[in-house]
């Protein structure tokens, strides 16, 4: 049995072709003439000014604690956790391109767990190391085990 759809649909409004070209421009003549109206909107108006910055022998840049370090690792892996889980639940995103960002979280933890065994082990902050490491690593476990699939 075929079904055919003989009656107009009211609701769609359909529009009819223009015959003729809007006041008969070629298409290179319009195109030209976009191009000159876009540069024009894009020159900078004030010329540039060049500064220079102070030499870096003038800055002292000390090195950073084992605690600093490991929270600025701990902070970066987080962020990275942030997009990843922003990335999953967006459907434009394939599996590849989370298995990317999931290699970096790996490295991520790589160098967190070397910042972490360098802390004293009384430290306060090992604890939530080891938290975020552990919640970085099953996620990754997830994403290989095709959780996600």
């Amino acid at each position: 049995m075929k079904i055919e759809n003989d009656h107009p649909t009211p609701f769609i409004k359909t529009r009819t072709p223009k015959t003729k070209p809007a006041e008969d421009k070629s298409f290179r003549a319009v195109f030209n003439q976009s191009l000159q109206a876009a540069a024009g909107r894009n020159r900078i108006s004030n010329p540039l000014a060049l500064t220079q910055t102070p030499a870096l022998s003038a800055m002292s840049i000390e090195p950073l604690s084992p605690d600093q370090a490991a929270v600025n690792s701990f902070e970066d892996l987080l962020g990275a956790l942030s997009t990843y889980q922003k990335h999953l639940g967006d459907g434009r995103f394939s599996l590849r391109m989370l298995e990317r960002e999931l290699n970096h979280i790996k490295d991520q933890c790589r160098q967190l767990d070397q910042l972490a065994h360098n802390l004293p082990s009384g430290d306060g902050l090992l604890p939530v190391l080891k938290e975020g490491l552990a919640t970085a690593r099953m996620e990754m476990e997830r994403f290989k085990r095709g959780d996600y699939c």
